[in-house]
């Protein structure tokens, strides 16, 4: 084991903090959170040969060449998460060696802008986290192209980055997809059709929030039918809110700062909804009763031309 800053080496290396062995006492997995980071935190964690679980939170002063250590060709490590550390230089395209990895977690971490390594296609990850990375470009097509990762892949979030251009058709290929985010960036183009194809019955949580995105809502969204979240806001989508909404057995329908208009479906609610925001648009007519005698946690109207509300809406912010 090598040596930190507040790790005493007269004591049991497997009772430091942020360290967890087995019954083997080798060391399986490593949380290393600011203030308490290594002093030499180098090549030699690439010599932790039984690490399953490496957490990196904070810390700015960190050896540069951590990001072309052998962490990254680990063949055990099944759980990889960095974030808001200063690490510059790159991710080391070495994924391919990391036969065991299933989580990538790698967010806020705004130094490290380069695309995402092409060698994650050769992974069977279930849940690829790329986010607030500043990253530019489009998004790759080698995630959707990627056979293991069309099996494997249930959590895509690619949020708080640059990204330009639209959702890649390739993404339809991951046909285990729960989680997608694009929030946050600088998408454009009309809905995505892909997110309405066959594909799509797998999905749980869409957020396209804070993009570029506009035309109509499709009322073919509900072939997504195990949705629970819908987040469109921020964007300029035009059109009316579908009423085939009211198919889906959803939980967030968030459609607040678009360009819609039209009257809210009276089957909106129907919906039993844990959050429902529709504020700034252009939405007109009568706010439906059955929206005003839900149970709401949170319920956001505001900024509209409705022509008429009802006597006790309480619920709703307006």
């Amino acid at each position: 084991m090598f040596e930190l800053n507040n790790w005493m080496e007269d004591i049991n290396y497997c009772k430091w903090v942020g360290v967890k062995c087995d019954d083997s006492n080798n060391v399986v997995e490593l949380l290393l959170e600011f203030p308490i980071i290594p002093r030499f935190l180098d090549t030699r964690i690439g010599q932790l040969k039984t690490l399953q679980k490496f957490t990196l939170i904070g810390g700015n002063k960190l050896p540069n060449n951590l990001m072309s250590t052998s962490l990254f060709q680990l063949e055990n490590l099944r759980e990889l998460f960095i974030t808001s550390t200063g690490l510059t230089g790159k991710i080391p395209n070495t994924f391919d060696k990391m036969t065991s990895l299933k989580t990538l977690r790698l967010t806020n971490n705004r130094q490290l802008s380069d695309p995402i390594p092409d060698s994650i296609a050769k992974t069977s990850l279930e849940i690829l986290v790329y986010a607030m990375q500043n990253i530019t470009g489009v998004i790759p097509d080698f995630i959707g192209n990627s056979p293991t990762l069309q099996q494997s892949l249930i959590m895509l979030d690619l949020s708080s980055n640059l990204y330009t251009g639209g959702i890649p058709d390739s993404i339809m290929n991951l046909k285990n997809l729960k989680t997608l985010s694009v929030a946050f960036n600088l998408l454009s183009g009309e809905f995505p059709s892909i997110i309405t194809s066959k594909f799509a019955k797998s999905l749980v949580f869409l957020d396209l929030n804070s993009n570029n995105f506009s035309g109509i809502i499709p009322p073919s969204i509900v072939q997504c039918e195990n949705l629970k979240t819908i987040n469109l806001e921020s964007n300029s989508f035009t059109g009316q809110i579908p009423a085939e909404l009211s198919k889906l057995q959803l939980f967030d329908l968030l459609l607040s700062d678009n360009k819609l208009s039209g009257e809210i479906p009276a089957t909106i609610g129907d919906i039993k909804l844990n959050r429902l925001r529709l504020a700034i648009n252009g939405l007109t007519g009568l706010i439906p009763n059955g929206i005003c005698q839900q149970k709401y946690s949170f319920c956001d109207l505001h900024t509209n031309q409705f022509t008429s509300v009802p006597a006790s809406c309480s619920v709703c912010t307006l």
